[in-house]
C-alpha cells in the first residue's frame, strides 16, 4: 500500500474488507486489529485528501459538491464505519457469551460437586487447583477481551468525531453521525 502523493491525487488506498469472524478472531484480535487499524487508514486518516480530491473534481466537471460529498460519504465512508462497528460489536457478544458459559459452568447443578470433568477431586489433591486455575485463566482472557472492545470503541469514537469535524468542514454541516444511524438503519 503506497502513500497519498500529489502525483497519484486520485489514488487512495483500497478500503479493506471485513475478515471472517469467529470467537477465535476476537481472542486473538491481531488479524482484527490489524483489519480496523487499515480501515481507519484508508478511509478516516486520508478523509481531507479524499474530500480534497471530491471537491476538485466536481469544481472541474461544475456538479455541486454535497452530491459528491453524499456519494463518498454513502459509498465509501459509512460502509467502513459499519463494517468496524460490527466487528466490534460481534466481540463484544462473544464476550458475553464466554462470561455466560464461565458462569454456567461454574454453577451446573447437573456436576456433583466432587467429580469434575473425569476428575475425582476427592482423589487428586490438585485437580481443584488446576480447576481453579482453569477458572482464572478464562476470567483473565475475558477481561482482557473487555478491555481490548472498550479500547476499540473508544479509538472509533475519537476516530469518528474527527472525521466528523472534517465532514463539517468540507460538505457543510449536519449530524454526522445521525446521518450515518439513519444510513444504517436504511441498509437492514
Amino acid at each position: 500500500m503506497s502513500l497519498w502523493t500529489a502525483d497519484n491525487a486520485d489514488e487512495f488506498p483500497p478500503v479493506p474488507e471485513r475478515p471472517q469472524l469467529d470467537r477465535r478472531s476476537c481472542l486473538s484480535a491481531r488479524g482484527l486489529r490489524s483489519f480496523l487499524q487499515l480501515s481507519r487508514h484508508s478511509v478516516d486518516d486520508v478523509l481531507k485528501q479524499r474530500l480534497n480530491s471530491l471537491t476538485s473534481r466536481s469544481v472541474k466537471s461544475s456538479t455541486r459538491g454535497d452530491i459528491s460529498c453524499s456519494s463518498f460519504l454513502d459509498g465509501v465512508v459509512f460502509p467502513a464505519w459499519k463494517a468496524r462497528l460490527a466487528a466490534i460489536e460481534y466481540c463484544e457478544g462473544e464476550a458475553s457469551k464466554l462470561e455466560l458459559e464461565l458462569k454456567s459452568s461454574q454453577t451446573d447443578p447437573s456436576v456433583e460437586k466432587h467429580v469434575i470433568e473425569n476428575k475425582d477431586l476427592r482423589l487428586d489433591p490438585y485437580a481443584q487447583k488446576d480447576l481453579d486455575h482453569e477458572s482464572q485463566a478464562k476470567t483473565e482472557q475475558i477481561d482482557s477481551l473487555r478491555s481490548w472492545i472498550q479500547n476499540e470503541r473508544d479509538i472509533e469514537s475519537i476516530v469518528q468525531t474527527r472525521s466528523v469535524q472534517v465532514l463539517t468542514d468540507y460538505c457543510g454541516w449536519k449530524d454526522w453521525l445521525d446521518e450515518f444511524h439513519t444510513w444504517g438503519q436504511s441498509q437492514r
